[in-house]
């Protein structure tokens, strides 16, 4: 949000946590998963951009 207000271009993207800020977060063992895989093709495909 504040890098957005600085006309930054950015990438809000990640897990989803259950009871967020509390003691014991807790995210979905597929999520967690899911987001690798799709993080690591950004990289791989960002890999071959000069």
């Amino acid at each position: 949000m504040y890098m957005a207000n600085r006309n930054i271009s950015t990438l809000d993207a990640g897990v989803p946590v259950l009871s967020m800020h509390a003691p014991f977060e807790t995210v979905s063992k597929l999520d967690c998963y899911e987001t690798y895989k799709g993080m690591k093709a950004v990289f791989q495909a960002n890999e071959g951009v000069s």
